[in-house]
């Protein structure tokens, strides 16, 4: 059997029937003027099926969609699509003149997530920021009295007591950390939070943190997604280097605008920051 993806072929397409995901061979095809191109083909043992593809170059599996329709299973009570069987090709052919008139193109695919726009702005500032910023004194703001740079490498008995700590005074449960002996990137989740080894520095594990923080306290705003490193994240980014890393507020707020980098403040979605302001008061 001929390659669709060696050849290209016009007579063999790849789609899933009945979950199995192979080439089958067109035994006939029909031009529609709205719709592009209907065709059958024959699984085995006789079955035909119809499906749809906008032309009749398109052999991708993506744009191809086979004909369903729902059914009643009996064995539950849901419903599931279903690929029409054919007995004959003649009532296969027949059917395409009644989908040609009742067809809707299939939805297109929800994008998983929106445009990281400011993401590449964000790396850069971070670093920045932190070389500008980072050197701490001792006192209340800072979570460990010893004074050091945001970037500069910590042991993992250091990094897993950040985390720890972190998270107990937020009321979250602690992801997993895990220390890479080699990836392309360091990433951070609600469950796992992994760093390679060049990594191993609180500012780097402070922005892993902020994906899971962000992730738990909420990712949406009127059901559409933040952007992964849009304002609403860097808002949390900025509020635990505050909180936690002893960064001036005023100087991070100042430093960002100077960036160009979009942020909102913890104070316009976040009660955490009126509960610092009333342990200041006390």
């Amino acid at each position: 059997m001929r390659s669709w993806r060696g050849k290209h072929s016009r007579d063999y397409v790849q789609i899933d029937l009945g979950g199995y995901h192979n080439e089958y061979e067109v035994i006939h095809e029909v031009k529609s003027e709205n719709y592009g191109i209907f065709g059958i083909v024959e699984r085995y043992d006789d079955e035909l099926y119809v499906f749809w593809r906008p032309n009749r170059n398109c052999t991708t599996d993506w744009k191809i969609v086979v004909i369903h329709e729902l059914v009643e299973v009996s064995y539950s009570t849901y419903k599931r699509k279903e690929p029409i069987e054919y007995k004959s090709l003649e009532d296969a052919i027949a059917s395409i003149e009644h989908w040609q008139t009742s067809f809707e193109y299939p939805e297109k695919r929800e994008k998983y997530r929106p445009r990281d726009s400011q993401k590449s702005k964000m790396y850069r500032w971070e670093h920045i920021m932190g070389r500008d910023l980072g050197k701490r004194v001792e006192g209340k703001k800072a979570l460990f009295t010893i004074p050091t740079e945001l970037n500069i490498k910590r042991d993992h008995g250091y990094l897993q007591n950040f985390l720890n700590k972190i998270c107990q005074d937020i009321g979250m449960k602690k992801p997993e950390l895990k220390f890479r002996s080699a990836g392309s990137c360091s990433w951070g989740g609600l469950f796992e939070i992994r760093l390679l080894p060049s990594h191993c520095t609180q500012l780097v594990l402070t922005h892993e943190i902020a994906h899971a923080v962000h992730i738990h306290f909420g990712n949406k705003t009127d059901g559409k997604k933040h952007q992964v490193h849009g304002k609403e994240f860097v808002g949390y980014y900025m509020y635990l280097l505050i909180r936690f890393c002893g960064i001036d507020k005023d100087a991070i707020v100042r430093h960002a605008n100077d960036h160009k980098i979009k942020f909102l403040l913890p104070e316009q979605y976040w009660e955490w920051a009126k509960e610092s302001e009333g342990e200041k008061a006390a």
